[in-house]
Parts: C-alpha cells; sequence; structure tokens
C-alpha cells in the first residue's frame, strides 16, 4: 500500500512540504529557510518588519487522529475502498505487555500512527497537508502575509517537512492572530498539540527597540518565547556568519606555493596529501575529529615514518625511543608544562631554551657537542627543526640506512645523558656514550641481517654518489633549503657530460614550507632554468625520494602541493627528452651548498662564471 501512495504523494501534497515525497529534494526548504533567515538577518521587509515562528510538535505521530485522518483523505478524493483498507490497517493493531517476562493484557489504540510502519509518514503528510492548507487559505484571503528576501520575490507564508515546520508572517498583531487561531484550529481537529516550551520566534532586523511593546503583545499572542536567531534548522544553522581570517590564517594563506602556470581555483580535501577525498580519511576524520586528524593527516608520511622507526635491524628500545619522539609524547618539559605537571618549560641542562624535543635532541648544548663529535655535525646543522618527525623524514632521503642508524644511536645516546642528569644528577660523557650507543646499534643490525635476511626498508637503491650524464645531457642537480629566519632557498647546478660547471642559480622564497613542498619546488626551479637557458635534454636529480617518486609517477591532485607538481608536469613538455632521478646526500653536495647562498637583495642568484672555488672544489671531489 506504501508503494501504491508513494507516487501520487507529489500530485496531493502542497509544494510547501519537503519530506518524503519523490522528485523534490529534503534540501529544498533548508535553502529557501536559509535565503528567508538571510533576508531578514539583513534588513527585513518594511517598517513592520517579518517574523519566523519555529514550531515543535509534541510527539506528532503518536496523536493523530484517526477521524480526521479519515475525513482528509476523503476530502483530497480518495475512495471510499482505499480509505476503509487504511482504516482497517491502523484499527487493527493492538499492544501486549511484558510484565516480568511473562505477556499479558491487550490494548487497541484509538489513535497515532505506528513508527516505523512504511506507509506512517504518508499518512502523516497527508494529516499536515490540513494544516498547510488552512496557511496557504489564510495566505491567499490576504490575511497572512508571510515573508519574501527581496522586492519582486514571491511570499513564502510557511514550509514544512515532516513535522518540522516554520512559518514566516508580517510582524504584526492581526498576522500574529491569525496564525493563533490556525494553529488552535488545526490542534482541536487533528489532535496534534504544538510544544509551546520549545517553540520560538524571531523578528527581523528592521523590528527595532522602540516596537518592545508591539513586540511583546506578539509573543504573547502566539504563546511562544523570542529568541535572537533558531538556533538549527534540519539539522543545519540557520545563520552562517561571513568567515573571518586570523592573522595566523593569513599568514599561512601568503605562504602557500603560487604556480607559475595558470590554474583555476578548486577546493581540495585537506586530510589527504595531494587534497583527493578517500573513505579512509573520511573514515578517520569523523572518528578521531579534526585535530587529530591534522597531526597524522599525511597517511602516506605516516607510513614512511612507520617503515623507518620499526625497522627490525635496530634495537627494539630505539625503535620505541623513535616512535615517542615521532609522536611528541617524550618527556621533555615542554609536554609537562603544557600538562600542569612542571612550573615551567625551560631546559634542564642550558635553562635557557625551551624544553622541546627538538631542543634536547639537537639544539641543546650537550647535544651539539655529541653531534659536533661525530661526523654528521653540519647535516644536523641543516636540518630543519620542525618535529623530530620532519628532520627523521629528511635525514632519511638524504643518507643511507648505515649513516641513518648511526644518527638515531647518537640521539638516543643524547636522551640517555639528558635523563642521566635530570633524575640521578651524574654527568656523563656524551660523546663517550654515543660511540658506545653506535657500537651497540652497529652489532645489533648485523645480528639482524643474519636473523632477518628480508627486513628493513624495501624502496630501491639509489646513487650514493654524482654520475656524469650521457653526452649532450646535461645534469641539473636541485636541492631546498629550510632556514629557520623563516625563508626557503632553491639551488640548481647544471652540469655536462664531463662534470663541468656549466650554470648555478639560487632563488629565495618567504615562506615556511614542508619539506617535501620545498624539494618540489626545486625540482621545478631547476626545470625553470632549463627552460629559460634553452637547454633541451635534461637529467634533474634530486636528493627528495617522496618528490622524484611523485614526478615519475605522474602524481594529479588538488592541493596547493599539487600546484607545484601541475607546473612540474607542463614545465616537462618542453624539452626533447627529461630523465629524472634520486641521488643520496653524498652525490648533491654541490646544490645543498648553492641552496644555501645568500642572494643579498635580489630573489635570485645566477653564476655561469667564473665559479666560486668552493664550488670547484666540490666538484672536483665528485671524482675522487
Amino acid at each position: 500500500m506504501a508503494n501504491k501512495l508513494k507516487p501520487f504523494l507529489n500530485n496531493i501534497i502542497s509544494v510547501n512540504q519537503s519530506a518524503f515525497i519523490p522528485k523534490r529534494l529534503i534540501t529544498d526548504n533548508a535553502l529557501v529557510a536559509f535565503e528567508i533567515f538571510h533576508a531578514m538577518k539583513r534588513k527585513g521587509e518594511g517598517k513592520s518588519g517579518s517574523i519566523a515562528m519555529k514550531l515543535d510538535m509534541s510527539k506528532a505521530y503518536d496523536r493523530v487522529e484517526w477521524v480526521f485522518l479519515e475525513r482528509v483523505m476523503y476530502k483530497m478524493g480518495f475512495c471510499e475502498n482505499w480509505v476503509r483498507r487504511i482504516m482497517d490497517c491502523l484499527s487493527s493493531v493492538s499492544f501486549s505487555f511484558k510484565v516480568n517476562g511473562r505477556i499479558s493484557g491487550s490494548v487497541t489504540p484509538t489513535q497515532g500512527l505506528r513508527q516505523g510502519d512504511p506507509i506512517s509518514p504518508y499518512l502523516f503528510l497527508i494529516v499536515a497537508d490540513a494544516f498547510s492548507t488552512l496557511l496557504l487559505k489564510a495566505a491567499k484571503d490576504n490575511l497572512l502575509h508571510g515573508a519574501r528576501v527581496c522586492r519582486g520575490a514571491p511570499r513564502i507564508s510557511h514550509l514544512f517537512f515532516a513535522d518540522d515546520s516554520i512559518i514566516f508572517a508580517k510582524a504584526s498583531v492581526s498576522d500574529c492572530s491569525v496564525i493563533a487561531n490556525i494553529i488552535s484550529i488545526y490542534e482541536r481537529a487533528s489532535g496534534q498539540k504544538v510544544n509551546l516550551n520549545k517553540t520560538d520566534v524571531v523578528f527581523s532586523k528592521c523590528v527595532d527597540g522602540d516596537r518592545r511593546q508591539e513586540n511583546e503583545e506578539i509573543v504573547n499572542i502566539l504563546g511562544v518565547q523570542e529568541v535572537e536567531q533558531h538556533e538549527k534548522y534540519l539539522g543545519l544553522p540557520t545563520i552562517v556568519l561571513r568567515a573571518t581570517f586570523s592573522d595566523a590564517d593569513c599568514k599561512k594563506i601568503l605562504q602557500l606555493p603560487t604556480p607559475i602556470f595558470s590554474q583555476e581555483d578548486n577546493l581540495f580535501w585537506w586530510p589527504s596529501k595531494l587534497g583527493e577525498y578517500s573513505v579512509k580519511t573520511g573514515y578517520w576524520l569523523g572518528k578521531l575529529g579534526q585535530q587529530a586528524v591534522q597531526n597524522a593527516m599525511n597517511q602516506e608520511e605516516e607510513k614512511r615514518v612507520w617503515k623507518i622507526v620499526w625497522s627490525p635491524d635496530r634495537q627494539p628500545k630505539l625503535n620505541h625511543f623513535l616512535w615517542r619522539a615521532c609522536r611528541g609524547s617524550l618527556g621533555v618539559k615542554e609536554n609537562l608544562f603544557r600538562r600542569h605537571i612542571v612550573r615551567d618549560d625551560l631546559c634542564c641542562c642550558c635553562g635557557i631554551e625551551v624544553e622541546s624535543i627538538s631542543h634536547v635532541l639537537f639544539e641543546c648544548h650537550s647535544a651539539t657537542r655529541a653531534w659536533s663529535g661525530s661526523d654528521f655535525g653540519p647535516l644536523i646543522a641543516d636540518a630543519p627543526k620542525v618535529s623530530f618527525k620532519q628532520t627523521l623524514l629528511l635525514l632519511d632521503s638524504k643518507i643511507d640506512k648505515k649513516k641513518l642508524g648511526k644518527i638515531l644511536a647518537i640521539g638516543w645516546a643524547v636522551w640517555f645523558c639528558r635523563n642521566k642528569w635530570v633524575f640521578d644528577k651524574i654527568n656523563l660523557d656524551v660523546n663517550y656514550i654515543a660511540i658506545s650507543f653506535v657500537k651497540q646499534a652497529e652489532e645489533y643490525s648485523n645480528y639482524a641481517c643474519r636473523v632477518f635476511p628480508s627486513g628493513g626498508n624495501s624502496k630501491p637503491i639509489s646513487a650514493a654518489s654524482w654520475v656524469c650524464p650521457p653526452e649532450n645531457v646535461l645534469k641539473i642537480n636541485v636541492n631546498a633549503h629550510i632556514a629557520a629566519a623563516g625563508y626557503v632557498g632553491l639551488g640548481a647546478v647544471v652540469r655536462d657530460h664531463n662534470g663541468a660547471l656549466i650554470l648555478v642559480a639560487a632563488r629565495k622564497f618567504e615562506g615556511v614550507w614542508d619539506v617535501e613542498q620545498a624539494e618540489a619546488a626545486a625540482i621545478r626551479y631547476g626545470l625553470q632554468v632549463a627552460n629559460r637557458f634553452g637547454y633541451d635534454n635534461i637529467w634533474v636529480e634530486s636528493d627528495s625520494w617522496a618528490a622524484i617518486e611523485r614526478v615519475n609517477k605522474q602524481h594529479h591532485g588538488f592541493s596547493p602541493l599539487c600546484l607545484v607538481y601541475n607546473d612540474i608536469f607542463q614545465l616537462a613538455s618542453n624539452f626533447s627528452s627529461l630523465f629524472t632521478s634520486h641521488v643520496k646526500r653524498t652525490g648533491n653536495s654541490i646544490a645543498h651548498l648553492v641552496a644555501r647562498w645568500d642572494t643579498r637583495d635580489n630573489v635570485e642568484r645566477v653564476c655561469m662564471s667564473p665559479f666560486p672555488q668552493s664550488l670547484i672544489a666540490l666538484a672536483e671531489c665528485d671524482f675522487l
């Protein structure tokens, strides 16, 4: 019966109702209501203004009088056979009760619709349409004037979504008296009851305080309460405020990379690196919330961190330390102060800087002694200290696995010495402890290689040193430097098949970019330089594994990062041949130095000849 009734609803139910009716969208009334609310908030209509009254029906389904439903169906033109079948279905219902585990009693209802029955929503629409008809007749007789969004627009007297109702009228005693009378008639006839405690009315902006006495009279006639605005309609906020940006938001917007080719503005899904929606990221956003997803939004990055941290060829204790450092859960004073455990967040060792994870492991005086006594001092000094995780990802992309293991062991030694001083007041020789930890790490790694032959990082082997390109091909090494001063430096070095320097160029961008964004911009800059000077056959090499992988796999998307990659793909079409590859940090030393050049008061510095002696010396070292 429900399926037979459903196709006719669009013809018999007024257009003011949008629920459960085929060919009508549930959002139709919401959009119209929001437009009217916006007009009321902006100015309103005429001198009298307008009101919006949101009704709350108390137990709407349970209060439907069967006699009223029967008469409304006859009035709509349903045949007697159909009406009788509907009434038989309603009146044949009985209810029993389970008391102390036993079924007893039987009650036959005389009113109400059973919720969950497929035909109940359609029958309720027929009942509610009588209310709609009364309001439409009052509007047709010019007794109720409704509201409109602008001059010349049609007037809307009411909008229904099943039992969710909003009535619009002129903010006058006469209009509101008509509404109160119609509600009273409808309640007596249908059995419905308006819950006055949850029903409220809103006045448009032009109804000012000078009319306070009349407003109070209108509220008294309707028997409801006045509010500044309705909180929600159909689960959505009725008033959407104009978006405002804080200084921090404006700074982030201005730091977004600017494409060199015209690209259309588009929306992007921020929890994904490429800006594309996936069910996985949608699920995690709904489950964890926005802040938690922002902390772990990059799924690919998290996978890389997981593979680096939980390598089977390192001690489990070292891996656990790395995981806590990446998650920001080490017991440094910055974290303890935020949780109100300690009184201040100053470093326990130097007492000057905030004791963050990066400060303890890389910047404190005890840490700098350990790094300066190793082979990795310059590398650690140049690495960005935004977070330990970002530093770890950068190191993984620039050095081989063996050297990375030594660096991680030294960091663990620094943390061990810090804890000995904080908790036991024992001042250990950090360099001696670092040597001991590195030796332990190497011994365990050798043991793990025999026990776990398939373990370790499975990414393809990259070149460890600079290799000459083929004849008639120019090789362009690129690199990026994220400076603590708030700018990003890009470097490009062009060399021929003999390894001779042809051109070096550096460019500076204001802003704070993440590592991949900066490295992708460096690849783009290398292609720009090649295109500007007419190089046709080129080989671009970077020490960023993530950026090279995305370029080789032609990853497209909608995020700001993809603006840079889209430029790379478009620039690539300008060359007869283009090859891209990854090289470890040791094979990218000249580009590493050029990216740190001081461009002085200029945004770019290009050198073709003569070259600084430091670059010539590094170029010669590539052949040793």
